[in-house]
């Protein structure tokens, strides 16, 4: 019985000396694998940012993360004093790496009222994000309005009905629906 008594203590005695050895390796393997390599520190999303989010809203949301220089996108953000006054346009998931393109100046407020002339329509249209260039368009920009549509036999058409376009307002739609980047008022010709 002593027997089986000290060759049970020495078989857990070896486990728990294995378990620490296996733990240590596995714990230098991210410095193995680093070393050796060019690293950049980047901002990394540490929680999900929704889009509108201010970037003074940022610093609990994020971390710093050292990544090899060729893993580092080309407008990577190192430090959230590049992203000044600006929001998110775009939903961001945890991991993602903040770039600057992801980031921008908010919405105005208190814009100056246009005055539309009686012979102008003024119309709302929702646009998704890629709709939208991005999210690049902004009041007092001129676009063109394409619609797409499928006939009775199936072909599949697209034509640009209007030109010149005046944005008089872009807003951005609520954080819960990344889908729909946000709506445009625009007044054409009737």
């Amino acid at each position: 019985m002593k027997t089986r008594l000290i060759a049970g203590a020495i078989a857990v005695v070896l486990a728990a000396a294995g378990t620490v050895l296996v733990l240590s390796y596995v714990r230098g393997a991210d410095a193995r694998a680093m070393s050796g390599l060019d690293t950049v520190e980047v901002l990394v999303a540490d929680a999900p940012i929704a889009a509108g989010t201010p970037a003074a809203d940022l610093a609990s949301l994020v971390v710093t993360k050292e990544l090899p220089a060729k893993a580092v996108l080309a407008n990577g953000i190192t430090n959230l004093d590049e992203l000044a006054d600006s929001q998110a346009l775009v939903s961001l998931e945890p991991g993602e790496q903040l770039l600057t393109s992801k980031f921008g100046p908010p919405a105005a407020t208190g814009l100056k009222e246009l005055v539309i002339p009686p012979e102008f329509q003024q119309v709302t249209v929702l646009l998704e994000l890629k709709e939208a260039m991005g999210g690049q368009v902004k009041a007092g920009d001129t676009v063109g309005m394409f619609f797409s549509f499928t006939d009775a036999a199936g072909v599949n058409y697209s034509h640009l009905t209007t030109q010149k376009v005046l944005v008089t307002r872009v807003q951005q739609a609520a954080s819960t629906n990344a889908g729909a980047a946000g709506t445009s008022s625009a007044k054409s010709r009737s």
